[in-house]
């Protein structure tokens, strides 16, 4: 059962590269306040830059740390705008599904 599940693994892994992320390494990865799918994503993408698991969560805590602002850092913001004349930021989205159309 278990070389089973490798061979399944590995599958993945081979077809769909940069997109399966374990759910253990985005929870070890701390983005929980970030949506499920962002975090993934985000760690995807770095998974397939770094040698390592660590290196790659490393990498995104750095990315989601510069890209996520706190509320309280509008003044860094600004700094950051005035100094580099743009700058890139995640936000956040809300949305409702209307399954009736």
């Amino acid at each position: 059962m278990e070389q089973m599940n490798n061979q399944v693994e590995e599958l993945a892994k081979t077809n769909f590269q940069g997109n399966i992320v374990g759910k253990n390494l985005t929870r070890k990865a701390g983005l929980n306040f970030l949506p499920r799918y962002v975090s993934e994503f985000i760690l995807g993408n770095y998974l397939d830059r770094s040698d390592t698991q660590e290196t790659a969560i490393t990498n995104a805590k750095e990315f989601v740390n510069d890209h996520y602002p706190e509320n309280n850092s509008g003044e860094l913001l600004k700094h950051k705008l005035l100094e580099e004349g743009q700058i890139q930021l995640l936000q956040k989205f809300e949305f409702t599904v209307n399954l009736d159309k």
